[in-house]
């Protein structure tokens, strides 16, 4: 099980890391849509550094791709399905990768253990 993640406390600590917090955030996010899903994908360290090396434009992938593996997870949990991944991509293109993350964020959480 993946644990519940404070996100506006997640949001403030990239801000106030310029951006690093928001790194190991995309990471730790991606392994839990990895956990949940049960597979070998999404895998947040070589997704974070393709984004590094394409200056960003890689992420827009992933802001879009990893929605899409929660929609599976909706699916397969009977869940209602919630495809953020448009949003996601809008906001990411647009510079707003902090709000994609906490768009995906908020739909992993649907699926986490509240923290104590």
């Amino acid at each position: 099980m993946v644990e519940e993640k404070n996100i506006p406390m997640y949001i403030i600590l990239t801000l106030v890391t310029c951006g690093l917090f928001g790194m190991y955030w995309f990471v730790v996010m991606a392994n839990d849509i990895k956990e949940l899903k049960g597979g070998d994908k999404p895998n947040g360290v070589v997704d974070l550094l393709l984004g590094i090396v394409t200056c960003g434009i890689y992420m827009w992938y992933c802001y879009y791709q990893y929605p899409q593996h929660i929609v599976d997870i909706q699916k397969a949990k009977d869940k209602e399905v919630n495809d953020a991944s448009v949003v996601a991509l809008i906001c990411g293109v647009l510079g707003l990768g902090i709000v994609s993350l906490a768009l995906i964020q908020n739909e992993v959480n649907k699926f986490a253990t509240p923290q104590s």
